[in-house]
This record gives structure tokens, C-alpha cells and sequence, in this order.
């Protein structure tokens, strides 16, 4: 005999002993029911049979406790009967073959937690990881990379799975339209990973603001308290995954914490910058243009506060005041090689666009 099929066995003469402790249960309830109906001056001998029958499946609860869900149901039985009376065992009876029916087909939890976050740095996740790095297909053979928008939307389920895996260990915010895309797949199992995902991402955040709000609790005037918690709710604003409101509320709260901050340390030129960019994305142009045409006045302007200013320049419609800033600044903007190769080419082209106007005559 296979451990398989004992395991099959063992579970159906568990289910048999709540089967037939439920039938014997309703019976006695449902007799003293009737007693009780027939004959209202023989309450005591009913009331009797209830604590009797409560007691008896209270003892079975707790005599052998054990994690099969046969037990629970009995666990279940014992704790409704007092109150529902024959009402308890006949409504698990009526459940449990739905139970069986169900159980048959779901997927166990160990199984489904490992899909979601697998240890093996050898799966199919961490390959494809590996691969997206490298430019490359797990087994090296230097074809071009599939994207992992790509295998959500055309991979198998497990491989959508896997990738969601992936995402969540490594997440970076470029990944969050591969969630978005998850969380509307056709398949309900990759939408719960995805879900999943998401959720497991909102706890990390809310946990470490926790403890960074409690740190600036105990020292409300840290400048070290207060940059850390403005960047934690910096970063989740941006991650992607959040909805227009609450990503909104996140970067308010980032910008109060980091205008608090450079209150404390004015010379900070990433947080400077940081404020600028909030106010940019909270749609606030003026104020924005303001604060950075400040930066530019006190120093404190790096070459991706130059990049911000002209996408001020930009949203407010000062198209001359941004190609004379483009001309001016494209030559030293393009041999930062940390900048988006993308926003340097747009800086060029408005340069190019000013250098090509004609002067006054």
C-alpha cells in the first residue's frame, strides 16, 4: 500500500467518524425538539439530552486535537451546537460534501506559498531573473530576451507565476505594470499571486514606516529620522502599484517630511531636489519653477534639477526659456553618463530647436 492511498484511507475513516457523530447529534437534537413540542413539562429531560449531546461532541473537540480538517469540523460542530442547536450539525452535514469537493481540486498552501516565493535560487524564477540581467535565456544560449510583459501576457500559468515570484523578490518599479497586467489576467491563480504580491509590498512598506515614524516620534528634530521617512514614502509613491489617492497621500506626506528636512539641512541637493520633483508630480508648477529657480540661486542645483526644471518649463508653456536653458546646459548635461540617455536626448533637440531659430534682424 502506497502512502498516497493510506493517507486516502485514513481521511475517509476520519470523515466517516464526524458523519456519523453529526447524524447521531441532529437525531438526539431533533428528538428533543420534538419532545420538548409534544410534551412542554418534560423541558428538563430535553434540556438534559442538548448538554448532554454539547458535552459529548465538546469531549470528542478536545480529546485528540490534531490538524486534519475532519477534526476542525468537529472542532466546529462542538462550538455551534450550544447555540444552533440540531440546526449546527445538520448545516455541516450539507457542507462537508462541498468540502470534499473542494479539497479535491485546491491547492495546498505549502505548495502555493512556495510557487509565490520559492527558496530554490535554482528555479525557473531566479533563472529568468538571471537571464533579463544578462540580456540572455536561462540556458545561455545568447537569443534574444523574452520580457517579462511578455510572458505574463502569453506564458504558461506557471511561468506567469514564476515571474510574478520574480517581481516580488526583486521589485523595482519598472516592474510594476507587470503586476497591473497580472492582476487582470484571465486566470484566477496568477490574479491571486499577483494580489498577493501587491499586498506582501503594502506590508513591507507599512511595517518599515512603522518603525521609521516611531523613530522620529522619540526624536521629533532628527535630521537622520526625518530624511529616512521622507524617502520611505518617497520611494512607495513611486513604486507604481498604488492607486491615484493614495499614492497622492504618499507624496504630500513626502514632501512635508522633506520640506521639514531641508529646514534642518539646507545644503542637501538631493533633497532639494526630491522637493522639486514632488511638486512637480503633485502638479503644482509654479511652486515648483519657484523652488528650483532658488536651487539655481543658492547652488544647490545638480544636473537632474536642471532636467526637472525644464520639464517645468515645459508643463508651464515657457517654451523660449527652455530652449535657451537647453542650449545652454546640453553640452555638460550629456557627459553625465548617470542621466536618462533619453532625457539628454530631449534636452538636445531643444537646443538643437534654439540654435536653429533665426536671430533679430
Amino acid at each position: 500500500m502506497t502512502d498516497a492511498s493510506a493517507t486516502v484511507k485514513r481521511s475517509t475513516a476520519h470523515g466517516a467518524v464526524f458523519v456519523l457523530m453529526a447524524i447521531v447529534t441532529a437525531a438526539v437534537e431533533i428528538g428533543a425538539l420534538a419532545l420538548l413540542r409534544a410534551s412542554p413539562g418534560s423541558w428538563p429531560i430535553a434540556l438534559g439530552a442538548h448538554v448532554g449531546s454539547c458535552a459529548v461532541v465538546a469531549f470528542a473537540a478536545l480529546t485528540r486535537p490534531d490538524d486534519r480538517d475532519e477534526h476542525r469540523l468537529i472542532q466546529a460542530l462542538a462550538a455551534t451546537l450550544p447555540f444552533f442547536g440540531p440546526l449546527a450539525p445538520v448545516a455541516l452535514l450539507l457542507f462537508y460534501p462541498l468540502y470534499l469537493r473542494f479539497r479535491a481540486t485546491a491547492t495546498p498552501f505549502a505548495e502555493w506559498y512556495r510557487k509565490l516565493f520559492p527558496e530554490d535560487e535554482g528555479a525557473l524564477s531566479t533563472q529568468l531573473y538571471q537571464s533579463i540581467v544578462r540580456r540572455e535565456l536561462p540556458r545561455g544560449d545568447h537569443s534574444p530576451v523574452v520580457s517579462y510583459m511578455d510572458i505574463v501576457q502569453h506564458g504558461t500559468v506557471e511561468q506567469r507565476i514564476a515571474v510574478i515570484a520574480t517581481v516580488a523578490r526583486n521589485f523595482r518599479p519598472v516592474f510594476a505594470p507587470v503586476l497591473r497586467s497580472a492582476l487582470a489576467d484571465t486566470n484566477p491563480e496568477v490574479r491571486v499571486q499577483a494580489a498577493t504580491a501587491i499586498a506582501k509590498l503594502t506590508d513591507d512598506f507599512v511595517g518599515r514606516v512603522q518603525v521609521l515614524e516611531g523613530e522620529l516620534a522619540r526624536s521629533p528634530g532628527d535630521a537622520r529620522s526625518t530624511r529616512r521617512l521622507a524617502k520611505a514614502y518617497d520611494e512607495y509613491a513611486y513604486t507604481g502599484i498604488l492607486d491615484d489617492a493614495l499614492e497622492q497621500n504618499n507624496r504630500v506626506r513626502a514632501l512635508q517630511l522633506w520640506l521639514n528636512y531641508c529646514e534642518l539641512v539646507p545644503d542637501d541637493s538631493e533633497a532639494s531636489l526630491a522637493v522639486g520633483r514632488l511638486l512637480m508630480r503633485l502638479e503644482r508648477h509654479a511652486l515648483a519653477a519657484q523652488w528650483l529657480e532658488r536651487s539655481f540661486a543658492e547652488g544647490r542645483a545638480t544636473r537632474q534639477a536642471v532636467l526637472w526644471y525644464m520639464e517645468v518649463l515645459f508643463a508651464q508653456g515657457r517654451t523660449d526659456a527652455l530652449r535657451a536653458l537647453a542650449a545652454q546646459t546640453v553640452t555638460d548635461l550629456a557627459q553625465d553618463r548617470t542621466l536618462s540617455p533619453k532625457a539628454v536626448s530631449a534636452a538636445q533637440l531643444w537646443a538643437t530647436g534654439a540654435a536653429s531659430r533665426p536671430g533679430p534682424a
